[in-house]
């Protein structure tokens, strides 16, 4: 699976976390790298409903709405945004959970905005509150939580499953 992939050990990017009191974590990736990441990091991505990103192009339905997979997306994206920036060159994350409601539609020409808030860190997880708004409603709202990886060894063992086919 996804997430005992990222949380495997080969992977590890973080050897050593040290908590303040201020809930502030300084990470040491490799030996080299520091990162600091806190609660409360927060997160945006915007997006206009085109017929592109609607349940009829996308194949998840056949309306002309925005699609539920195009708003995940957007979960997605504000969360490993609202942190890559705080993560050193080499490290990253991978989506290992998402579980959110799709509240109401939104037709082509909607204006999408979706927010993300760090909430927790235990380890290398990294647990986010995520809500999409469209026109002002909440349109989706869910909890995504991202694990911290080494990029490089990340994708080397991905790809080496080619080689097992």
């Amino acid at each position: 699976s996804v997430a005992h992939t990222a949380a495997s050990s080969l992977f590890l990017c973080i050897i050593t976390p040290q908590r303040a009191i201020t809930q502030a974590l300084r990470y040491h990736c490799k030996g080299v790298f520091i990162m600091e990441l806190h609660i409360g990091i927060t997160g945006v991505d915007e997006v206009e409903v085109t017929q592109a990103n609607t349940a009829e192009t996308v194949g998840s339905g056949t309306l002309p709405v925005f699609a539920t997979p195009a708003m995940l997306a957007s979960m997605e994206k504000a969360a490993y945004a609202s942190v890559q920036p705080y993560l050193d060159e080499g490290c990253g994350t991978v989506g290992i959970l998402l579980n959110a409601e799709h509240l109401a539609a939104s037709p082509i020409g909607m204006h999408v905005r979706t927010e993300s808030e760090l909430t927790e860190i235990d380890g290398r997880v990294l647990t986010f509150s995520v809500r999409s708004y469209a026109g002002g409603e909440l349109i989706g709202k869910g909890i995504h939580k991202r694990c911290i990886i080494n990029s490089e060894r990340f994708l080397a063992k991905a790809l080496s499953k080619l080689d097992n086919k």
